[in-house]
C-alpha cells in the first residue's frame, strides 16, 4: 500500500499511474474548495467504534443498522488499493488512513482473541491466522460528496479478503447515506447484505445473502 503514502502533488506529477491500474479510475481526484479531508466530528467517532474504542455518541444514537459489502456470484475481493482507487474517482472527497486501519485489525484480532479463548472454534483460529498475515494492507477510509455535511460520508476499514462493513451514527444518517451506499457497491461491483450492528468481528464472516446493485 505504499502508494497511499504519496503526497497530492506526487500524485499530479507526470503521467497517471492510476489509470494503467485499475481500468474503471475516471481521474484524478478533485481537490477544489475546502480541506475535504478534515475528519469531522461524526467520521471521528465512526474510525473509534471502528477500532473499538469509545465513541462519544450517545446510546440511543448508535448505528440502527449495519450494511455489508462484498463479492457476488463467486468473484474475488479486490485489493485494498484498488477499492481505494476505485471510490477516489468516484466520490469527491476520500481520507484514507493505514495505520487507522492497522489499529481497526488489532483490536478485531483480539476481539476474536477472546472468543476464541472460550470456544475453541477452529474456525476462529484460522480467522485470526488470516488477519495477522493482512493487518499491515489494511486501510480505513471515511469518503462521500459534501465535505461539509456531517450526515453524507461513509466509513469502513479495507482489508484484503474481508467485506467492508458499514455503519450508521444514526437512523437519520443511514438514510442519507443510502446513494452514496448504492454508488459504493456499483463501481466495486459488490452486492449488499445487513450485517449485525455493534458487532464488526461478526460482520466479517459471509452473509447468507446478497443484493447486487
Amino acid at each position: 500500500m505504499q502508494a497511499l503514502a504519496v503526497s497530492g502533488e506526487e500524485k499530479r506529477a507526470g503521467p497517471d499511474r492510476r489509470r494503467r491500474v485499475d481500468p474503471l479510475y475516471r481521474g484524478p481526484e478533485r481537490r477544489k474548495g475546502i480541506d475535504r479531508r478534515a475528519a469531522s466530528g461524526g467520521r471521528s467517532n465512526q474510525r473509534q467504534a471502528l477500532q473499538g474504542g469509545h465513541s462519544t455518541l450517545a446510546v440511543a444514537a448508535r448505528p440502527s443498522a449495519t450494511h455489508r459489502l462484498g463479492p457476488v456470484n463467486g468473484h474475488a475481493y479486490l485489493s485494498p488499493l484498488v477499492v481505494v482507487m476505485r471510490i477516489a474517482a468516484e466520490f469527491a472527497y476520500i481520507d484514507a488512513d493505514e495505520k487507522a486501519g492497522y489499529d481497526a485489525v488489532e483490536e478485531l484480532i483480539r476481539q476474536i482473541e477472546g472468543r476464541n479463548r472460550r470456544s475453541r472454534d477452529p474456525l476462529l483460529a484460522e480467522r485470526i491466522e488470516q488477519l495477522e498475515r493482512v493487518k499491515e494492507r489494511a486501510v480505513h477510509v471515511c469518503f462521500g460528496d459534501n465535505p461539509g455535511c456531517d450526515k453524507s460520508y461513509l466509513c469502513a476499514v479495507v482489508i484484503p479478503g474481508a467485506p467492508l462493513i458499514f455503519e450508521y451514527d444514526s437512523l437519520e444518517h443511514e438514510q442519507a447515506v443510502q446513494p452514496l451506499l448504492e454508488r459504493c457497491a456499483r463501481i466495486l461491483s459488490y452486492g449488499v447484505g445487513h450485517g449485525i450492528a455493534g458487532d464488526l468481528a461478526a460482520n466479517l464472516f459471509p452473509p447468507p445473502q446478497r443484493r447486487r446493485w
